[in-house]
């Protein structure tokens, strides 16, 4: 089972322009903030919200949306890819947040560490065991946690991959978290499943 997987960015908090800005850790507040607003706020730009997820059981990470390998990100910055994203605020609060991309940056990683809290200090310096472009998409609601009832996070990635060892796979990369408003992970889980062509 994998930690959740964090956006690179945040919307100024989630996804990797969303990675830019650094990863997402935040503490989970023991009572939803309400946001009092008049009316839905909607943000939207053309940067994927890069996100990585972890597969604690297979060892295995996929970095999405970071066009420059992942650990030149975590030293210098980078791009992101092209794709989609869009914030949306509700006058109760809690953002809704959801990026895709159909030709996506990816990086798939083998890391050591029993599981990953950290990305740029568990991940920067993993073996690459593969590259490509993918599709990838991400959809969260109560995103931050300042709304009522659960946040819900998905993830997925999936496409062709060059291995670096020659030869091409099929990446299929999955991930589920959903938590109480308290902070308690309902369900957590993350897959990242590389199978040669």
């Amino acid at each position: 089972m994998s930690r959740l997987p964090r956006p690179l960015y945040a919307p100024a908090v989630f996804g990797l322009g969303l990675l830019a800005a650094g990863c997402h850790d935040r503490a989970t507040p023991t009572a939803p903030a309400r946001v009092a607003a008049a009316t839905t706020i909607v943000e939207r730009n053309d940067e994927f919200g890069a996100f990585y997820i972890n597969d604690d059981d297979n060892k295995l990470a996929v970095v999405a949306g970071v066009t420059v390998p992942f650990a030149t990100f975590c030293a210098e910055g980078g791009d992101l890819s092209e794709g989609r994203t869009q914030l949306v605020t509700p006058p109760a609060g809690g953002i809704k947040f959801q990026t895709f991309g159909a030709e996506v940056h990816v990086e798939v990683l083998q890391y050591d560490v029993s599981t990953v809290t950290d990305p740029c200090a568990d991940l920067a310096g993993a073996q690459v065991v593969a590259t490509g472009i993918a599709f990838a998409r991400s959809n969260s609601s109560n995103f931050d946690g300042g709304g009522p009832g659960a946040t819900a996070n998905h993830f997925l990635v999936q496409g062709t991959v060059t291995l670096t060892g020659g030869g091409q796979a099929r990446l299929q990369a999955t991930a589920q978290v959903v938590s109480k408003p308290d902070g308690t992970f309902v369900v957590e889980m993350g897959q990242v499943r590389l199978t040669p062509l």
